[in-house]
Formats: structure tokens, sequence, C-alpha cells
């Protein structure tokens, strides 16, 4: 049982681990190859879905979605091209919707303002705005596949 326990941890923390170095190495060739530029917010957008969780109507056990679309305009060589950018979230706790509601508000996409993106020179209506996220440049990948792997050493070390 022993090998087992600690050796599920570990191709979980693995898998993790795999996964989050693949999600650098992947924005880390988008940021080499792409070319950087200004664009304005030119539309904002948001949607909200509450979804009741089945099993108790109470209002603490409640999920709300959160998407934000965001519209821009840019000019690649004096060509303009506009795109649409999603973000998605989904909230269970007060802190979490106000988190939202401060980022969906907030800044940097007020109407008007201007925002880095990031464009494919190859194909230049391919873009995204660059934004340093954690959790989308794969650290929280790495950071919880190391952990896990320690805990499945740890595991296999204590266990009798």
């Amino acid at each position: 049982m022993k090998y087992l326990k600690s050796g599920f941890v570990l191709l979980l923390g693995l898998f993790l681990f795999l996964g989050g170095g693949y999600m650098m190495f992947k924005s880390n060739q988008v940021s080499k190859s792409w070319q950087s530029t200004k664009a304005v917010v030119k539309e904002t957008e948001t949607r909200s879905d509450r979804r009741d969780n089945v099993a108790d109507k109470d209002y603490l056990n409640q999920t709300f979605d959160h998407e934000l679309y965001i519209r821009y305009v840019y000019s690649v060589r004096n060509q303009d091209y506009t795109s649409t950018w999603k973000k998605a979230a989904s909230a269970k706790t007060t802190d979490e919707i106000i988190d939202w509601l401060e980022f969906e508000e907030g800044q940097p996409f007020q109407i008007g303002n201007q925002i880095e993106i990031r464009y494919n020179p190859d194909n230049p209506e391919e873009s995204e705005p660059r934004i340093n996220s954690f959790a989308e440049n794969g650290l929280w990948g790495l950071l919880i596949g190391l952990l896990t792997i320690i805990g499945g050493i740890l595991i296999f070390r204590t266990e009798d």
C-alpha cells in the first residue's frame, strides 16, 4: 500500500510539473517569436451566471461564472486589426467575487485605454493582451507539481 500511495502522488506531481513546464515553454515561445505593440480598448463586456449547487440550495454553495470580453484595435504595418480576448473566472466566495469585480471594473481594460499586446508577425490577426499571469504561464503547475512530488517522497519515507 505504501508504494501505491506514494507512487500515485509522485505520478500526479510529475504530471503537474511537466504540464506546468510545457505551459511555461509555450508561453516563452510566444513571447520570443511574437511582436509587441500598443492597442486601444474599444469595448468591454461582462457576462455572469450563477449556478446553484444541486445538493444544497444554501447561498454559500453557489458558484458564479464570469466572463470578460475585451475588444481592442491595433495597427501593424499600417493595417488596422480588431481582436477580442476572453478572460473567464469562476468565483465561489464573496472575496473572489469582489476580486473579480475589481478586475472587471478596473485597470487596464477601460474603454479608450492603451494596452500592450503581442501579435503573430506571420499572421497579425492573431493577438493577445500581454498579461503576466501566474496561472497562464505555468508557474502554478510547476510549484504544485514540485510540492506534490515532495509529498510523495515524504509519504514513501514515513509510511511503514
